[in-house]
């Protein structure tokens, strides 16, 4: 990914660099030439970035076929020209060979772009992805279980496609027709950036956010059709400022119910060792060996069960504002235990002022190893075999109704310490080094809590047995 963003942005510097030298070494009459070449050079790097090299070679060929016919066939024509380009670059005849280039290409040549993380806060923007995802899920269930809602959303995005498409192919057409830009193509190519965000973010998460997306890019296009009108200076001035005006308080409300939209995910139950009642968050558990620069806190606050819980949404709200991760809360009697992952040192003072002014009670503050989550929550036999009972609700959720394979990664010092698991069970051998093999044992069984559990208790009582560490479970259907 790294190699297709160095490439775009060098390719989109030239394409700028040569629209301005050709801007000022060619006359007027060649402009057009100049735009368009600029242009093409920066909409195909930009294909090449987010979609690789397969596409951007079958969009070339494309490209190039619709600029031949624009040039070769009579402007009476043009308006079919436009609607045939259409229907072939949606029905897309060349996926064949786009699909022969994929298998030739090496995958870093032809995924899809994903935007990379990195800086201080790199875990925890992973993990707000996570979180995001989270929170779209009854839309991404609705795929698996409603097939109309599937049907309609694959509709939608077809039909905004072949807008899209068809507007792309009429502004270029019409560019070369008037032999510019103008007023109206510049709209046009304001309305194709807006089709093309909302199709990718109704692919990703459904139609409430590609609502979102399409009622703010409004307001941009009503305050350029204002500039271009022909009310008064005064008139102007008033609907452009009121339009600002709303456009702005919309932006900061949606930004502040972004924010807000928060879901924490959880393995409930109760760790017996030490008599707590555990709520560890779910969608932490991929991060837990990022190696990034943290402070790993526990906080204890003197206040009931219950007034935590009506107070639990406020305060995952502001960590979310503060980038603090909660990775698990416990309740001991009456104190409630926040285990939470600060990645700026500075932060850690608000959040204790504020947590001890939202509870109304003093709290305790307590620096814990980085390692803390492993021993004290991973490694619990109750947490794992809660999160086997919580993926297989999800596959539930899904109505997936088939038999399940719980797919258990332990650790060993050697294969002889393994014999009985591998007597035992099914499993695949990872890894074997000296002083070092990692299995993944697989049990088959009926998605009911019961067998589940019972199973999964005795595999990892022969994991204790035999020495074994706990590494990761996962369920599979």
């Amino acid at each position: 990914m790294r190699k297709r963003s160095v490439i775009f942005i060098i390719i989109s510097l030239i394409s700028v660099i040569s629209l301005v030298i050709g801007l000022l070494a060619f006359d007027e009459a060649y402009h057009l030439y100049v735009y368009l070449g600029g242009g093409f050079l920066f909409i195909y790097a930009l294909v090449y970035l987010l979609f690789g090299l397969s596409r951007l070679i079958v969009y070339f060929i494309y490209g190039v076929l619709t600029i031949v016919l624009g040039f070769l066939i009579p402007d009476k024509y043009r308006l079919i020209i436009v609607f045939v380009m259409t229907i072939i670059v949606v029905v897309n005849p060349l996926a064949g060979l786009e699909s022969l280039m994929d298998k030739r290409f090496s995958p870093e040549q032809t995924r899809i772009y994903e935007i990379p993380l990195f800086g201080k806060y790199k875990t925890y923007n992973e993990y707000k992805k996570a979180v995001k995802s989270s929170y779209h899920f009854p839309q991404t269930r609705k795929l698996y279980t409603k097939k109309y809602y599937q049907l309609l959303r694959q509709i939608v995005a077809l039909i905004l496609f072949t807008l899209l498409i068809f507007l792309l192919i009429f502004t270029i057409n019409n560019i070369i027709q008037i032999g510019g830009l103008g007023d109206i193509n510049l709209l046009l190519i304001y309305f194709q950036i807006v089709l093309a965000v909302t199709i990718m973010i109704l692919s990703k998460k459904g139609f409430t956010s590609s609502f979102r997306v399409v009622r703010m890019s409004v307001f941009p296009a009503i305050i350029y059709i204002i500039v271009l009108s022909n009310f008064s200076d005064v008139i102007k001035i008033i609907f452009i400022a009121f339009t600002t005006l709303a456009f702005i308080g919309l932006l900061l409300t949606e930004f502040y119910l972004y924010n807000t939209r928060i879901t924490y995910v959880s393995y409930d139950y109760i760790n017996r060792m030490y008599n707590l009642e555990v709520s560890a968050n779910a969608l932490y558990e991929p991060f837990i060996y990022n190696e990034d620069k943290k402070l790993s806190i526990k906080i204890s606050i003197d206040v009931p069960k219950e007034v935590f819980l009506k107070k639990r949404g406020e305060l995952l709200v502001y960590l979310n504002f503060r980038k603090v991760l909660l990775t698990a809360y416990a309740f001991e009697k009456e104190v409630v235990h926040l285990y939470l992952e600060f990645y700026r040192i500075k932060t850690l003072e608000k959040v204790e002022t504020k947590i001890s002014s939202m509870f109304k009670t003093n709290i305790k503050t307590t620096t814990l190893a980085n390692d803390y989550y492993e021993h004290k929550f991973l490694h619990d036999h109750e947490y794992i075999i809660q999160r086997a009972l919580n993926l297989s609700h999800l596959l539930d959720e899904l109505e997936i109704k088939e038999s399940l394979i719980i797919a258990t990664s332990m650790h060993f010092k050697n294969l002889n310490d393994a014999r009985g698991i591998l007597k035992k069970y099914e499993v695949n051998i990872i890894e074997n080094k000296e002083g070092y093999v990692l299995l993944e044992v697989f049990i088959n069984t009926k998605n009911v809590d019961y067998l589940i559990e019972s199973k999964l208790r005795d595999l990892l009582l022969d994991m204790l047995i035999y020495g074994g560490v706990f590494v990761r479970v996962m369920v599979y259907y």
